[in-house]
């Protein structure tokens, strides 16, 4: 359980740099972006993290009369505290702040950017409207993700910080409240997905390609044959690279 917590945490921070990468470096980002290293990452993330939670395969044993695992490393269980004191920088907090400062340079960019070539109003609030979703987007992904990781990390800590405190409770409500919050966790993964799919458009189109035998094809009026077509094209591929939108296309 703590190697799939470690690198679902690990790949939702890797995620995050991606994205800063691809926005805010979009040019770097063309060569250093591969499918390699995409697959290296990814690997090295479990690799990671099955050697850095191997005291738990070793000293973890089944407690009787707790009815719970515990993990007796050193006297007093001293070095199991700093397991836990550990698993809480390296799951949570260290990730939480890399998320924050990826997001925060995105949306500075973002918000800088202007919509070079579009002088009239209807396309600046058209921008407007664009960095507001982009706002919203990443302001929902960061906080699900401190939400839904912070109330398991504060029950281990306080398990092993201060377990007179947490055996005089009611174990039926520990139980509940340890079981609520592991559910929680794992459905900030479950969640991302829908995310996506509600605030970004390049998730609707690239889903409804893949279930394309779903969905009636609908024409553009970009692809209607008329003389300016070729025209029209051209400017609509130019104002999605040359404006604010290409962010929500990259997001």
């Amino acid at each position: 359980m703590q190697v799939t917590v470690q690198a679902t945490c690990v790949t939702l921070t890797a995620m995050s740099v991606d994205r800063y990468i691809l926005i805010v470096h979009a040019v770097k980002s063309r060569t250093t972006r591969t499918t390699n290293k995409a697959v290296f990452i990814n690997v090295s993330i479990w690799l990671v993290s099955f050697l850095v939670h191997l005291p738990v395969a070793i000293y973890q044993t089944f407690k009787v009369e707790a009815n719970m695992c515990v993990m007796p490393m050193g006297p007093d269980n001293a070095n199991e505290k700093y397991y836990y004191l550990f698993s809480f920088i390296s799951m949570y907090l260290l990730p939480l702040i890399i998320i924050l400062v990826c997001y925060a340079n995105i949306l500075l960019m973002v918000w800088r950017k202007s919509s070079a070539g579009t002088e009239s109003a209807a396309a600046h609030e058209r921008s407007i409207r664009q960095k507001r979703k982009i706002t919203r987007m990443v302001f929902i992904v960061v906080l699900l993700f401190a939400v839904c990781w912070l109330p398991i990390q504060c029950i281990l800590l306080w398990n092993n910080f201060h377990p007179v405190h947490a055996t005089s409770m009611n174990p039926i409500t520990l139980g509940s409240l340890h079981f609520f919050s592991l559910c929680l966790s794992y459905a900030n993964s479950c969640v991302n997905p829908f995310i996506y799919a509600f605030t970004t458009a390049s998730f609707k189109k690239h889903f409804k390609r893949v279930f394309a035998f779903c969905v009636e094809p609908e024409e553009s009026a970009d692809e209607k044959p008329t003389g300016n077509s070729g025209y029209r094209k051209a400017g609509k591929y130019v104002n999605e690279y040359s404006s604010v939108n290409t962010c929500d296309t990259k997001l």
